[in-house]
């Protein structure tokens, strides 16, 4: 007489139920801790969250420029694989590059850029959260200051995509040398090129962000939350990138008021 036997995962479901609630169980607190990390926003210098940081860059993205190059500040170029390019770097009259992608997307070198009269500065740095980029933020800053300033060159800082690590050593350039704060030095360079910095990066942005204003003793020139979760929210994401500035602007004075309430009380 012939058995019938059961489908095997119609078996497994029915004797254990409990390791499927567990496995979503783990699912959902994996994605809750995600999401709590990027709306942190503890901060005595209303740095925006990871999220709202997010939402800034992507908002109107489709007018952003789409180039394989893009000046985003005076002499300051970013492109995508344009580093191994050698006639459109001669016409572009670039002098020196900072390859953030060094080894890892980027595969040229000092020796790649004979007979160009260009200086070639190399950083090792993976596309992922969890690498530490913010150890190059001086070192990359001080050195597009001084090639800029001081060789009056123009410095091309090239990863694979061109919008991520190069973006965001440009944005703490900005930052550590021309006082911006995180949301204006990204926006700047958003201006001109669209980016998109993984969360890691970002995180360690904020980082850089209050390690300045704490140094400098200063408040960061930003509103903590464009996008906060109110009724004018249709409002705020018809703002352009100068408004959304100055709103932030006008944020940094309110806070500095009730802090220094806070210090009377």
């Amino acid at each position: 007489m012939p058995v019938e036997l059961k489908p095997r995962g119609l078996r497994a479901d029915a004797e254990c139920p409990g390791m499927l609630e567990s496995a979503e169980q783990l699912l959902v607190e994996d994605l809750y801790n995600r999401i709590r990390e990027k709306m942190d926003d503890a901060s005595l210098y209303n740095t925006p969250c990871v999220l709202d940081l997010q939402r800034a860059l992507v908002q109107d993205r489709q007018e952003a420029p789409r180039n394989e190059v893009d000046e985003v500040w005076p002499n300051v170029f970013i492109a995508e694989n344009a580093a191994v390019n050698k006639g459109r770097l001669k016409r572009l009259g670039i002098t020196h590059i900072l390859n953030a992608a060094h080894g890892t997307g980027v595969y040229t070198g000092p020796e790649f850029y004979t007979g160009l009269e260009i200086q070639y500065l190399g950083l090792e740095v993976d596309d992922f959260p969890e690498v530490d980029i913010s150890q190059h933020f001086r070192k990359a800053a001080d050195g597009i200051t001084s090639l800029c300033v001081l060789f009056a060159g123009k410095v091309l800082v090239s990863s694979e995509m061109g919008i991520s690590r190069s973006a965001v050593l440009v944005a703490a350039y900005l930052m550590i040398f021309h006082n911006m704060a995180i949301l204006e030095a990204l926006m700047t360079v958003r201006r001109k090129r669209a980016i998109y910095p993984n969360d890691g990066f970002l995180k360690q942005l904020r980082e850089l962000n209050e390690t300045e204003n704490r140094e400098e003793g200063r408040f960061a020139s930003g509103r903590r939350s464009q996008y906060r979760r109110s009724t004018d929210r249709e409002e705020e994401e018809e703002m352009d990138d100068e408004a959304i500035i100055a709103a932030w602007r006008r944020r940094q004075e309110e806070t500095r008021t009730k802090l220094q309430r806070r210090r009377e009380d």
